[in-house]
């Protein structure tokens, strides 16, 4: 997550408030000025960053971190929480094209799930190599079977 420093003052512990983030997802959008923003999608915003947040809830990587923090739902637009502001900022790009039924979700909604997918992988396990282990005693020839006969291959 970034560093909090004078340059960034809208960065509070770490982690951006939901209204400069909705700015960020709405200037990449790019269908209007991101300085008009109205109330009603304000509060939209706010509903699409509680998904986000759902996502990062229920997200497997999510839940195996032993120091994972709690998140607690955005209660207002300026409430900030302990999430990776890239991640924040695509899916609320990804949700918000899906609500307005834009072509672009065909872009957005891959780039935010790997995104998700990748950055809380790199929170789980570092960036070390990737191991893997057989957790059914791996391919031993007593599991196996003749796919002709049916009998066991010992």
């Amino acid at each position: 997550m970034p560093a909090l420093v004078s340059s960034n003052p809208h960065i509070r512990d770490g982690s951006s408030p939901l209204s400069k983030l909705v700015i960020d997802a709405l200037r990449v959008y790019g269908e209007y000025h991101p300085s008009t923003i109205d109330s009603d999608l304000a509060l939209m915003m706010l509903g699409l960053g509680n998904t986000v947040l759902d996502d990062y809830r229920t997200h497997p990587y999510w839940t195996s971190l032993a120091d994972a923090p709690v998140l607690h739902d955005y209660t207002q637009i300026d409430d900030a929480r302990p999430v990776h502001d890239r991640v924040m900022t695509q899916g609320l790009l990804a949700y918000y094209c899906v609500q307005q039924g834009s072509q672009k979700m065909g872009l957005h909604v891959p780039r935010y799930q790997s995104l998700l997918n990748r950055t809380l992988w790199h929170d789980l396990s570092g960036s070390g190599p990737i191991s893997l282990s057989a957790l059914d005693e791996g391919p031993s020839r007593s599991h196996r079977t003749d796919p002709i006969t049916g009998k066991r291959l010992d």
